[in-house]
């Protein structure tokens, strides 16, 4: 009895080291611009609540869209925490927006990574695909986790076009060529912006491809499943969700989130109405909200 007793806790450590969890989020950050000030939801003001949201919730990896070089730095000096790839979108360098993928540097080793423009020429940087008004970019790397099992994973970050119907649609056919020739049959996901909905023609070729399934639909446990794109308005309410986190068979969704959070800030003298004082003011406050897309969270592991 007592020689089984450690041959089972062996058996048992050995199967729990084999698995990795992952906690993952996609995150359309919205791009700084300067108009957003007029409303309370400039740049600055954001800044020190994503970062923090993102280091309170400790993801792994976080997959964003947007981000200009000036935000990236903003970013990687309030989370210490995290590494980075990605480049913009514009040259192939810093100009333009990046997918930026941001990830724990104490958990995960780089091994590599690259990006490709949603085009019909996904290697040329800059180019614009289709009938796309910008050109768009997936964002990848190739990491290796640096306890447990020491798994490799494929993680796609990516922003597809917000005018092209064309574009999407070929776009979303493009990853998935992508996703299988660089990852091959390792584990791999994909998630971003991609500006389409559960219930369109491009969101279908990647749901119905069988290589690649939604969290939504695989994760038994939900929160706050509502729309992701909510224009900084805390009352809007949509079913509608255009960012995604699609995973492959090696993976086991077991949670998946919409983080609907906001915060407040002290009403503006800007807005102040008849009737209210500096002091009255102080007792009130205005909901905002970190950006004008809700992160989309999960909780998946990979086992071997």
């Amino acid at each position: 009895m007592n020689k089984i007793i450690p041959a089972l806790l062996l058996f048992f450590a050995s199967h729990i080291a084999l698995a990795d969890n992952l906690y993952i989020a996609s995150f359309n950050i919205r791009t700084d611009a300067a108009s957003d000030y007029k409303k309370f939801d400039g740049w600055s003001q954001r800044v020190p609540v994503i970062s923090s949201l993102i280091r309170f919730h400790d993801f792994d990896f976080v997959g964003t869209q947007e981000v200009k070089p000036n935000q990236l730095a903003d970013m990687l000096k309030l989370m210490p925490e995290y590494a980075h790839i990605g480049v913009g979108r514009d040259d192939g360098t810093e100009k333009g927006e990046h997918c930026a993928l941001f990830y724990k540097k104490d958990k995960y080793t780089l091994l590599e990574q690259d990006t490709f423009w949603l085009s019909e020429t996904p290697g040329i940087a800059g180019s614009k695909g289709w009938d796309a008004r910008y050109a768009r970019i997936c964002t990848w790397g190739k990491f290796q986790s640096k306890t447990g099992a020491k798994q490799t994973v494929y993680i796609f970050n990516l922003h597809m076009d917000h005018k092209g119907v064309q574009a999407r649609e070929e776009s979303a056919k493009l990853v998935l060529k992508m996703m299988k020739s660089i990852a091959g049959k390792s584990p791999a996901l994909i998630m971003g912006d991609f500006n389409v909905t559960q219930i369109s023609a491009p969101y279908a070729v990647l749901a119905k491809s069988n290589y690649v399934t939604d969290c939504f639909d695989a994760a038994p446990i939900k929160h706050l499943p509502n729309g992701t794109f909510n224009g900084f308005n805390v009352n809007r309410r949509t079913d509608e969700r255009i960012d995604h986190i699609f995973v492959t068979k090696q993976f086991t969704v077991e949670r998946y989130a919409i983080l609907g959070e906001c915060y407040w800030i002290p009403v503006p003298k800007e807005l102040m109405k008849e009737g209210d004082t500096e002091k009255s003011l102080a007792k009130k406050g205005l909901p905002k909200l970190p950006s004008d897309h809700f992160p989309v969270a999960v909780k998946v592991r990979l086992a071997e």
